[in-house]
């Protein structure tokens, strides 16, 4: 609630009692109209005396002055023209001509030195017990003390929230960056995962391939071994039958042909009994086929070590000319 000073009336000593008990203790002034607060006539720091006398001595001069509202307050720490709300004061100031004279009768502001002092040198303040005038700068003290310490806590307050905010940001911040620390090593094992997953499948694609080509040769290859071998063997086995039943053949008609001849001769003559030596013993003479079968078993055993001297190119010639025959035949 604002502390507000009764209405009393402008006279003579007014300036001289007021520049000599209040603007000691107070720092800015403000003059304006009662019925509207908000517009200021005059306004100044305590040390402008001449400013606050002659607006009042032009005011009261005028025909039909107005009633005044004079604003008094401690300036603020930062603001020296500018005032403290804590502190601000409210004097009601009527004039002889104005109609409030008769709404509140008249209180001694300040002492006259004349008369005396019937009030103890008090004021009234409006909804407020009595206060002594020496008690008025202890009180815009406290004041002030008051709204120090107010804003001090607010400050604090203010201070606090701000500190704890700025921790939360802060560990917000870090969360947050640990979190996308994190966020690329996943990625970059996923990433790596996913490479050594495509490597894999690579190489799994190319052995399968490789596999299927050794297989596919290995086939060919044991393909070919037994189509050789068996066109070999079926060539040797013709070579064979050629050389040795056909110098058999030939032995054999060549052996009955003499047969032949001999037959009228050992009809004739006696059979000849077998020529025994002076000792006593037969000579026993092998038959003419089994050494002419050991020649033919000489030759392909001779073959057989021919062939096995033989180069590779050799070897593929020989076997071109025996597919030749056996396909001729």
């Amino acid at each position: 609630m604002r502390q507000i000073f009764d209405i009393h009336e402008y006279d003579d000593n007014f300036f001289e009692k007021f520049t000599l008990q209040i603007l000691p203790n107070i720092d800015i002034w403000s003059i304006r109209p009662l019925k509207n607060p908000t517009k200021i006539f005059a306004h100044g720091l305590s040390s402008e005396l001449n400013k606050f006398e002659s607006f009042l001595i032009r005011h009261q001069e005028k025909d039909y002055p107005v009633d005044l509202i004079i604003i008094l307050a401690v300036a603020q720490k930062h603001y020296p023209r500018l005032m403290l709300n804590s502190s601000k004061k409210y004097l009601k100031l009527s004039f002889n001509n104005s109609s409030l004279q008769n709404t509140a009768p008249q209180l001694i502001l300040f002492p006259n030195t004349n008369t005396k002092n019937t009030l103890n040198n008090d004021i009234q303040y409006f909804g407020f017990n009595y206060r002594n005038n020496a008690e008025i700068p202890d009180i815009i003290k406290q004041n002030i003390q008051n709204a120090e310490n107010l804003v001090r806590a607010e400050l604090e307050k203010i201070r606090i929230q701000k500190e704890a905010e700025t921790d939360n940001r802060t560990a917000e911040l870090e969360r947050k960056l640990e979190q996308f620390k994190f966020d690329l090593k996943v990625e970059a094992f996923q990433k790596k995962e996913k490479e050594t997953n495509e490597r894999i499948e690579h190489l799994k694609k190319v052995m399968a391939k490789k596999t299927e080509a050794l297989n596919e040769q290995k086939n060919n290859e044991i393909n070919n071994v037994k189509e050789n071998t068996k066109v070999i063997a079926e060539g040797l086995f013709r070579l064979g039958k050629k050389l040795f039943f056909d110098n058999n053949e030939s032995k054999l008609k060549e052996q009955n042909n003499l047969e032949l001849k001999d037959i009228p001769e050992n009809k004739e003559n006696k059979k000849k009994e077998p020529h025994r030596e002076d000792n006593g013993f037969e000579e026993i003479t092998e038959p003419q086929n089994n050494s002419e079968a050991k020649k033919d078993d000489e030759k392909i055993n001779l073959l057989c070590e021919k062939l096995k001297h033989l180069s590779p190119v050799e070897k593929r010639i020989l076997y071109k000319k025996l597919s030749e025959d056996i396909t001729k035949k």
